[in-house]
């Protein structure tokens, strides 16, 4: 067998594990109509929530985080006490500066649809947002953060670990759509 052969019988299942793996999806899903993935979820999200947890999110407000940094001009979850959340953000070329209002709440489109379980102060989340890159149609997220006393969210922030992104929520009128995963 000629050398470049034997490199690349070697390089090519490298490569592939690297591929696949950069995205760290779930093991199957679903892609709705509009482009949204539905993941299938984790054993940890397969039954809701304890309900009194759930009761400390309010299913009437979004979660923002105003200042996240790059590549982020703005963040925020909506969660619903049977345990879903959605995930969303503008890109920092946005410069947005208005906080969400009803019709981004109910905009489920691209960002992450998600689950959720709250034990005491512990939040851990799952979400599945598709992406624009040829080698990953798929990103995966697991985020874990802490609801504090005052009702705001501390999100780990994965790119920076040692700063986590703060969430307030903000009360807002008129959200109705429900989720669909």
């Amino acid at each position: 067998m000629k050398t470049h052969t034997r490199f690349a019988l070697r390089i090519v299942p490298v490569a592939l594990l690297l591929i696949a793996g950069c995205c760290g999806g779930p093991p199957s899903y679903r892609i709705t109509a509009d482009r949204r993935v539905i993941p299938q979820w984790s054993r940890a999200f397969q039954d809701p929530p304890d309900p009194a947890s759930t009761a400390r999110l309010d299913p009437d407000a979004l979660y923002v985080c105003t200042n996240p940094g790059f590549p982020f001009s703005m963040l925020w979850f909506r969660f619903w006490r049977d345990g879903r959340v959605h995930s969303w953000g503008k890109p920092a070329s946005a410069k947005r500066t208005a906080l969400p209002d009803a019709a981004e709440g109910d905009a489920f489109t691209k960002f992450g649809a998600g689950r959720y379980t709250l034990k005491d102060e512990q939040l851990i989340m799952e979400s599945a947002v598709t992406h624009e890159s040829p080698f990953c149609k798929l990103q995966y997220f697991h985020e874990r953060g802490i609801l504090r006393e005052d009702g705001s969210l501390l999100v780990i922030n994965s790119e920076r670990p040692g700063e986590p992104w703060v969430f307030r929520p903000i009360s807002i009128e008129g959200m109705r759509r429900q989720p669909d995963w």
